[in-house]
């Protein structure tokens, strides 16, 4: 069974009244068994919603959306209860969006009580000996609490593709031709204007500015020698014909990449050598995350390398932080995740915290940081099953 009650937040109390008319005809229980939103203040730059919840109540989910009668419900905040009812406070960011407000509540959940049980605030791991706490929302020399962005720029965080337009022009980077560049100005006649053959080198591929594109270059043939696997090329288009600007050397093969403002943040998988004080050498598989300084197309700079051990590592970004995660040595089945710092523009790096999480993070896409708050879906077995 579920109890909805509908309760509006902006513009005045003529919305209220129609809201909560429109309420009775979806309610799907006795009103003395529906929840109730009893107030609804601003505090700060917050709106505090208080709801009144019946017993037998497990779940209460807090929705909104803009306008009466148009647009889907977006679930703000959720809690859950233990069947004994009482009152409950959500607080939410103030945005235009909660001009219409309803709770959603549920008497059971759609899956066992185990599996909402589990670790869900994170104290994080210290990385140095240093007095730094490992917090997601504490920049590498801010104070507790602040911003480590304030002051600075912007920056977008665009991941690889390989097509990319700049006003009438296509550029495309594939596996068969390398980088093509096509006149589409006039779409049913579009012509290829200049072509830089690498074939068989890679698919990733960004609009640095109008003159220049960057490639995720990998070497299948050994034509670049020893000192790397992979390269980052910087191809002027300027001219009649994409011209190598500029070539920065990588090791190991590309894993993941993002371009974060004009810094380009890259993530391979590679090995190294490791000793045990004998003369017997092992080899370490991992992950080489390397930045680049890309403000200069015609010399670019590497700036920072950091290593982490394991094998098929997770890579995510935003313009704050550069996420790895890796497989924690003791137990496969749990992830570590490394949180660095990127807000330098010219792509220095600095880790700043490490926390484990309750199980495995499997993709890129388990995990999220928005409004200083860092979350992570993670995979666990239980009862020797995975879940």
């Amino acid at each position: 069974m579920k109890i909805k009650s509908f309760f509006s937040c902006w513009p005045g109390p003529w919305l209220s009244v129609v809201v909560l008319f429109l309420s009775s005809h979806f309610v799907s229980a006795s009103p003395e068994d529906s929840p109730a939103i009893t107030s609804v203040r601003l505090e700060g730059t917050n709106v505090v919603v208080t709801v009144q919840v019946p017993p037998g109540i497990q779940r209460v989910t807090l929705e909104c959306r803009s306008r009466l009668g148009a647009g889907s419900w977006e679930p703000r905040a959720l809690t859950r209860l233990n069947g004994s009812g009482g009152e409950v406070t959500f607080r939410v960011p103030r945005e235009a969006t909660l001009e219409v407000l309803r709770v959603r509540a549920d008497n059971q959940e759609p899956l066992p009580a185990a599996f909402y049980t589990g670790t869900n605030l994170f104290a994080g791991q210290p990385v140095s000996s240093g007095s730094l706490s490992a917090v997601f929302d504490v920049g590498p020399t801010a104070s507790p609490g602040a911003d480590p962005t304030a002051g600075a720029p912007s920056r977008d965080v665009v991941e690889s593709d390989i097509w990319k337009t700049s006003g009438d022009t296509l550029f495309f980077f594939n596996q068969y031709r390398g980088l093509q560049v096509i006149d589409i100005s006039a779409p049913d006649s579009a012509a290829v204007q200049g072509v830089l053959p690498i074939p068989a080198a890679g698919e990733q591929m960004y609009l640095l500015d109008a003159k220049h594109v960057v490639l995720l270059a990998r070497d299948g043939c050994g034509w670049w020698g020893s000192d790397s696997e992979s390269r980052v090329l910087i191809v002027n288009v300027s001219g009649s014909a994409p011209k190598v600007a500029a070539s920065l050397p990588v090791k190991g093969f590309f894993q993941e990449s993002r371009l974060v403002g004009s810094a380009l943040y890259v993530a391979s998988q590679t090995y190294q050598v490791k000793t045990n004080g004998t003369n017997s050498v092992t080899w370490e598989a991992g992950s080489l995350v390397s930045s680049f300084d890309l403000s200069n197309p015609e010399a670019p700079v590497a700036k920072d390398t950091i290593w982490y051990s394991g094998y098929d590592n997770v890579i995510a970004a935003t313009d704050v932080f550069l996420f790895v995660v890796v497989p924690s040595p003791s137990d496969y089945w749990r992830s570590i995740v490394h949180c660095i710092d990127i807000t330098a523009p010219d792509g220095a790096m600095s880790e700043v915290a490490s926390i484990s999480t309750a199980g495995r993070v499997n993709d890129k896409f388990k995990m999220n940081w928005a409004n200083f708050v860092f979350t992570a879906i993670s995979e666990a077995p239980v009862n020797g099953n995975t879940t």
